[in-house]
């Protein structure tokens, strides 16, 4: 790979390295195989060639989105329950971006 571009970004609280590559075009395939994907909603990809399957789960993925979505209802539960202005609300506001980066 190439590298064209770099970048120091200030990024909220931190410093973030950009780069851009140009990466070299795959070669195509030869052959008469096929396969399938079927996209699921509790099985993230089930794949066959028509003699074999295999599913890959996501149970980890929806856990941690599981994860996420009970705490930040703990965060907006408490946040409105405070007045605006408050330090309370901002300690409150500061822990939960924190929690999202």
């Amino acid at each position: 790979m190439e590298i064209k571009q770099v970048q120091l970004v200030w990024h909220r609280n931190g410093y973030w390295l950009h780069i851009a590559v140009v990466k070299p075009a795959l070669e195509r395939v030869q052959g008469d195989a096929v396969a399938s994907v079927d996209p699921g909603e509790v099985h993230a990809l089930t794949l066959t060639d028509g003699q074999e399957a295999l599913v890959l789960s996501a149970r980890h993925l929806r856990s941690l989105r599981r994860l996420r979505n009970k705490t930040m209802r703990k965060f907006q539960k408490a946040i409105s329950r405070t007045h605006k202005g408050s330090n309370r609300r901002r300690k409150l506001l500061s822990a939960k971006y924190r929690f999202l980066n």
